[in-house]
């Protein structure tokens, strides 16, 4: 199903551009999915090339750990944190968190750059609020060095004009979860709303897959998030007697052009992933909401990017030394010749 919200070019345009580079006229709807929403996007510019109900608005489950992951490296830059070296220690809190988890015990201790790996690969909910809470501490006490105006200015900055009503009631995260929205809005996720940094089920907490899938082309482009998206198993040491390795729950790194991102499931949202994919000049991301199955997920993706690839594929073997447009035109320029 091609998203009309894609083709905004004049068909004559594209009438005329395939006439000159002689493109065939082809025939070729999208695969059939059992996904709720879905949707594949320029993995440069986060653009959506095409979907299915893509700006239908969901709840998300663990792809919310996208954001608390890509703003975690951002907070670290901000504030002159390491993540190789800055080390957590994890609240008793965070270590009952139901649901996935990275095996994390109170009073453990690691450090930012293992607590991602933990948060990525097991999907791992403690350790999303390891994170949450130590960067929540962090703001609360850059607050407390602000004068009474500039406090009140910060805070109008992070909560500003709620995303879709989201409303953070745990004041142990709520200056991380606050900037998750903020850093919504700035990343132009228009859609998207965040009340935790794991994902587990609330109906406040969601987003589409329009959104999810600007959200991954963006933290692709960060080489910590690169790194730690496609790392099938990862070990630290946690003290001198305690050493965890977490396995990454996302199936598709094998398959090669698959080279990362996340999976996600609850009750409510329904099995979810976002995957990077990229080859023979094609950069995308697919993303799908609410597939019949966790099964289905592993199926419909490599449905969906293949069937992308093999258009816009066809699209860019035409320019030959002609400067090549961007995969959005391309994209435009495929559903005009349908």
């Amino acid at each position: 199903m091609m998203n009309s919200r894609a083709q905004t070019a004049p068909h004559g345009t594209f009438a005329t551009m395939r006439q000159r580079l002689n493109i065939p006229h082809m025939i070729s709807a999208s695969p059939s999915v059992t996904a709720h929403s879905w949707s594949i996007v320029d993995g440069n510019s986060g653009e959506l090339l095409w979907g299915k109900n893509p700006t239908e608005v969901r709840e998300i489950a663990s792809l919310t750990k996208i954001m608390t992951c890509l703003l975690t490296l951002k907070l670290c830059r901000k504030f002159g944190v390491d993540p190789d070296v800055q080390e957590v220690k994890v609240s008793v809190y965070a270590s009952r968190i139901h649901g996935t988890s990275a095996c994390l015990r109170p009073d453990d201790s690691l450090t930012i750059k293992d607590l991602l790996y933990g948060l990525m690969l097991p999907s791992g909910n403690d350790a999303a609020l390891c994170l949450a809470e130590f960067f929540t501490k962090v703001m609360q006490e850059e607050a407390t060095k602000m004068t009474k105006n500039q406090r009140a200015r910060s805070q109008r900055a992070l909560s500003g004009r709620p995303n879709s009503g989201a409303v953070v009631k745990d004041p142990m995260i709520n200056y991380f979860v606050m900037e998750m929205n903020r850093y919504a809005r700035e990343l132009g996720l228009t859609d998207s709303a965040f009340v935790n940094p794991h994902g587990l089920s609330d109906k406040a907490n969601r987003s589409t897959a329009s959104d999810i899938g600007r959200l991954a082309a963006i933290a692709m482009q960060n080489p910590t998030v690169q790194q730690v998206v496609n790392t099938e198993s990862y070990t630290c040491a946690v003290g001198l007697e305690r050493e965890l390795t977490w396995i990454n729950t996302n199936k598709l790194l094998p398959v090669t052009g698959f080279n990362g991102m996340k999976t996600g499931t609850t009750t409510t949202a329904g099995p979810c992933l976002s995957a990077s994919y990229e080859k023979n000049n094609v950069k995308i991301i697919i993303t799908v909401l609410a597939c019949r199955s966790h099964e289905h997920r592993w199926s419909e993706v490599p449905k969906l990017a293949y069937w992308a690839e093999n258009l816009l594929g066809t699209m860019i073997k035409q320019f030959k030394d002609e400067k090549l447009p961007k995969l959005k035109v391309l994209a435009q320029l495929c559903n005009a010749v349908f």
